[in-house]
């Protein structure tokens, strides 16, 4: 089984990037305060982190490792693809809980499509579904993605406190998704091609492992950039060739689109509601905000405005599954799959709709 390269369809990257790049010199250009914002410290850390990230993860693909345990997996329960789809994006949900879901799409999502290629299942269905496992799982603890650790920090909540009120979120989330996955089907219509892997790298393993445990480190104790930069140096001195391998334009096309988001936000800041907000009124902006901005700025712009965190934590995290503009994890999926925006959308938002009304619900009754 050979999980397919990352670095596919360029040219439709190029273009994307083109464009980013010419409206991000517009917007630089015609305000000059852009290059002295506050933000910039955040962009600069999130760039040399999702570039650590990336590397390590190739590192990790490249040890064949992964391939291996999914080939397993395949084997087990080769005539149930719906259970074995569920059990890749539960796990790579409870991984991202751990180590950020950023960290784990840039593994999950090459996996989804070998998988879907060993199991003749179609490719955009099964990097939607691990997408999805992987924003849910990560909405469980605060180191699960950028949104949680605004969170918990600015609310001083501990590890407990935080999975103690998102665990009802995680748990429906779970539930519906098992429901969604049915149509995969729970038999295999065509005996699964699996190939066996001898090319294992133990270094490789262990570079890209100590790599993402270097920057999940520093995101944690406020060392993030210090921690990319020794993780991008471990990967470049021990497996040079994945630091070589990572996808570039994808790195611009988000950090590029990260800019645009934040200098949104700040426009549209001084038309958001005075005072504070908690309940149904703080769910509706953050969802709403979500699907503009993306959840992290929706998150800057919200956090002070409300006391009630579980309300805002919920409909951050809830509004970051629907569309691609939710979250950057969205878009980090969106360019690893090479699916088309339309086919990914159909099972986003469909998804993303029926939980959105359940976390509303559980949010009006609580």
């Amino acid at each position: 089984m050979r999980i397919p390269p990352i670095s596919r369809g360029k040219d439709s990257n190029q273009l994307l990037l083109t464009v980013f790049i010419i409206l991000n010199i517009i917007l630089i250009a015609t305000n000059p305060s852009l290059r002295h914002t506050a933000q910039s410290e955040v962009i600069l850390s999130t760039t040399l982190s999702l570039a650590a990230l990336m590397a390590a993860s190739v590192a990790l693909i490249d040890s064949g490792y992964p391939s291996l345990l999914l080939s397993k997996l395949i084997i087990r329960f080769k005539h149930n693809p719906a259970i074995t789809l569920w059990i890749l994006a539960a796990a790579s949900g409870l991984l991202a809980a751990i180590t950020m879901n950023d960290a784990v799409l840039f593994l999950s999502i090459p996996l989804s499509i070998e998988l879907a290629e060993a199991l003749h299942g179609e490719k955009t269905q099964y990097a939607a579904i691990t997408l999805l496992g992987v924003n849910i799982g990560s909405a469980l603890t605060p180191m699960g993605n950028p949104q949680n650790l605004m969170i918990a920090s600015h609310y001083h909540l501990s590890i407990r406190e935080f999975i103690e009120g998102m665990l009802p979120f995680t748990l429906v989330g779970y539930l519906l998704l098992l429901v969604y996955i049915i149509p995969v089907g729970m038999r295999a219509h065509r005996e699964p091609e699996v190939e066996e892997r001898s090319n294992l790298s133990l270094l490789k393993l262990i570079a890209g492992l100590a790599s993402i445990t270097v920057v999940i480190i520093g995101i944690d104790t406020g060392n993030q950039v210090q921690a990319a930069v020794a993780g991008l140096l471990l990967t470049a001195l021990t497996t040079p060739r994945s630091l070589l391998r990572v996808n570039k334009e994808i790195l611009a096309i988000i950090v590029l689109l990260m800019i645009d988001f934040y200098y949104l936000g700040s426009k549209i800041n001084g038309f958001l509601l005075d005072g504070e907000a908690s309940g149904l009124g703080i769910f509706a902006w953050a969802v709403m905000l979500s699907q503009l901005i993306g959840n992290v700025p929706a998150t800057s712009l919200l956090i002070s405005k409300t006391a009630d965190w579980l309300s805002l934590s919920y409909a951050i995290n809830a509004g970051g599954v629907i569309l691609i503009t939710g979250s950057y994890a969205n878009l980090i999926a969106y360019k690893l799959s090479k699916a088309r925006l339309i086919e990914l959308h159909r099972y986003l938002v469909v998804y993303g709709g029926i939980f959105l009304l359940a976390i509303l619900l559980y949010v009006t009754y609580i």
